[in-house]
């Protein structure tokens, strides 16, 4: 219970170690938020929009796919550069422009990610997915405040992938239960998302409530899940005052180190 949970601040070592925590909480909702826009918002992209096969855009834009899976961002940039000045109208121009932040955003040139981003959605204002796009790329160039307008309406929208970097917004604001409340509505349309999960248990220990955390992330860390999933739940542990634990807990979960 949450009452039974004992205070971890208590002198300035403590309050060092919670700030030493608190900067792995951030920058694990940082990666967090970065691997929606480069896993999520990409996959979604990719089978957004099917064009004539055969028509050199759905060639372009295939050859595009194929060398960002290939890790020729540099090569897929140009091919998207193309295929967005030859787009034949507006709404092929927004698919091309898109794709090209998504490329954008897998090099980390948010600059231009968050100009691709735009451009298709002054010429597709309901494309919620580019609205999601331009969220993350505006939260990871810190402009969070902006990031939550863009999220918000993508949400609004429908945009089911837009959960969980709109609660990592939040969450980065101090607003944890607006995020949680969040998290949990996204759950109900995704329900088997680790991701929302993941992030909805980091929500749950900043906020101080550790029991709820530790329901979410212990059961997520022993499922087959990338190990930051399990270093969440480790972080957890610590920041209930549980350090010993999450020691002996790591090489169960198949971590070498906590």
């Amino acid at each position: 219970m949450r009452g039974a949970v004992r205070p971890i601040v208590r002198g300035r070592k403590d309050e060092k170690k919670m700030k030493y925590l608190t900067g792995l909480w951030q920058r694990s909702l940082t990666v967090a938020l970065m691997l929606v826009g480069l896993v999520s918002l990409s996959a979604c992209g990719i089978t957004t929009q099917s064009w004539p096969l055969g028509s050199e855009f759905q060639r372009q834009l295939d050859l595009a796919d194929q060398l960002s899976n290939d890790g020729r961002n540099a090569e897929a940039v140009a091919i998207l550069q193309q295929a967005s000045s030859q787009a034949p109208n507006e709404i092929r121009r927004a698919e091309a422009l898109y794709r090209l932040g998504n490329a954008f955003l897998a090099t980390d040139v948010l600059y231009e990610a968050e100009s691709a981003f735009g451009e298709a959605i002054v010429r597709a204002p309901r494309r919620s997915d580019a609205l999601t796009g331009l969220g993350i790329t505006l939260a990871l160039s810190d402009n969070v405040p902006e990031a939550e307008v863009h999220l918000t309406r993508a949400v609004d929208m429908g945009q089911a992938r837009a959960f969980s970097p709109l609660g990592v917004v939040l969450d980065l604001q101090g607003r944890h239960v607006e995020a949680q409340a969040l998290y949990l509505k996204g759950l109900t349309q995704l329900p088997y998302s680790r991701e929302l999960s993941a992030n909805l248990a980091l929500s749950y220990a900043f906020a101080g409530d550790y029991g709820q955390a530790l329901a979410v992330s212990g059961p997520l860390s022993r499922l087959i899940v990338p190990d930051r999933y399990k270093r969440n739940h480790l972080l957890i542990l610590a920041m209930a005052g549980r350090a010993e634990e999450a020691y002996r807990v790591a090489p169960t979960l198949g971590l070498t180190e906590a």
